[in-house]
C-alpha cells in the first residue's frame, strides 16, 4: 500500500489525477520541496498530468481518427486536442514548480533531487512541442 501524502488530494480530483497528486507530493514533502505557496500549482500539474493520461488512454482505445457523430466521415478525435492541451499545460506548471528547465522549447530535469522513479523522469528529454 502506497505511503500517504501529508496533505490528501483535492476531493474533486479525478483518480488519475488523484494519483499523480501521490506521487508529487510524495516526493516533494520528502525533499522539503513543499510549502502553501505551490499547493495550487501542484494541483494544476496533478489536474494536467491526470487529463493527459486519460486522454491517451482514450486515443489508444478509440484511435487518433474516429467517425463524426451521425456520419461515416472521418474526424480527429476529440481526446487528441484535450491530450495536446493538457500536456501543454502540464509543462507550463512543471516549469513554475522548477521541477523542469524550459530549453529551446525542449524540457529538461532540474536538480531538485527527484529521481527517475520520480516527476523528474517524465520529463527527461521530451520534446513536449513535438508531440502529437
Amino acid at each position: 500500500m502506497a505511503e500517504r501524502p501529508l496533505i490528501d488530494a483535492p476531493d474533486w480530483f479525478q483518480p488519475e489525477a488523484r494519483e499523480e497528486w501521490r506521487k508529487i507530493v510524495g516526493a516533494m514533502a520528502a525533499r522539503g520541496l513543499l510549502s502553501d505557496l505551490n499547493l495550487s500549482h501542484l494541483q494544476g500539474f496533478a489536474v494536467n498530468r491526470g487529463r493527459w493520461l486519460k486522454a491517451e488512454a482514450e486515443i489508444s482505445k478509440y484511435g487518433e481518427v474516429v467517425k463524426k457523430p451521425g456520419s461515416d466521415l472521418p474526424a480527429v478525435n476529440p481526446w487528441v486536442e484535450v491530450g495536446d492541451r493538457a500536456l501543454r499545460r502540464w509543462r507550463e506548471f512543471a516549469a513554475d514548480l522548477k521541477l523542469v528547465e524550459l530549453k529551446d522549447g525542449r524540457i529538461m530535469p532540474r536538480d531538485a533531487g527527484l529521481g527517475d522513479d520520480d516527476i523528474a523522469g517524465f520529463f527527461d528529454g521530451v520534446d513536449l512541442d513535438q508531440a502529437h
